[in-house]
């Protein structure tokens, strides 16, 4: 059961066109700062809704099946594998993307504070424990920035 959604009203963006999330869960306001690419797809994506529903409005889900209702809970499963199957990829789940996403943004200079904010998580023992991974050039970066912390 999906306990979460996302609708058109809970969607708006800043002066500078960033994407600002008001949460369906807690009612918190979450700044997501998105890339303009995303930005466009994403509006690229309601005006395809709009064709295809002809009663979109702001109750209207961000991600929704052709009757505008939830996906059911293995919708993102089943993308994955399409694309997989198609591309002849290595299986990978959804939360492996998230995981991905999370250790990529860590690499490019996130601390784990901002990540927790970015995935919505309530302790960032959450995201450091299980959302990122560990790679050689996480270990890499720790270390050469100690050495120049210490100016050897």
């Amino acid at each position: 059961m999906i306990k979460r959604k996302l609708q058109y009203k809970a969607v708006t963006y800043d002066e500078n066109g960033k994407l600002i999330i008001s949460s369906t869960k807690t009612s918190d306001h979450r700044l997501l700062k998105i890339d303009d690419r995303t930005l466009e797809i994403l509006k690229e994506w309601r005006l395809i809704q709009s064709y295809l529903h002809c009663n979109l409005c702001a109750d209207s889900l961000v991600f929704s099946d052709k009757k505008n209702n939830i996906s059911y809970p293995s919708k993102a499963w089943d993308w994955c594998n399409k694309i997989q199957e198609k591309y002849k990829l290595k299986k990978i789940s959804p939360h492996d993307l998230r995981r991905t996403h999370a250790t990529m943004y860590y690499i490019s200079g996130a601390t784990p504070y901002e990540i927790k904010k970015r995935l919505g998580h309530s302790f960032k023992d959450i995201t450091s424990d299980v959302y990122i991974i560990e790679t050689d050039e996480i270990k890499t970066n720790a270390f050469k920035n100690f050495i120049q912390y210490m100016n050897y």
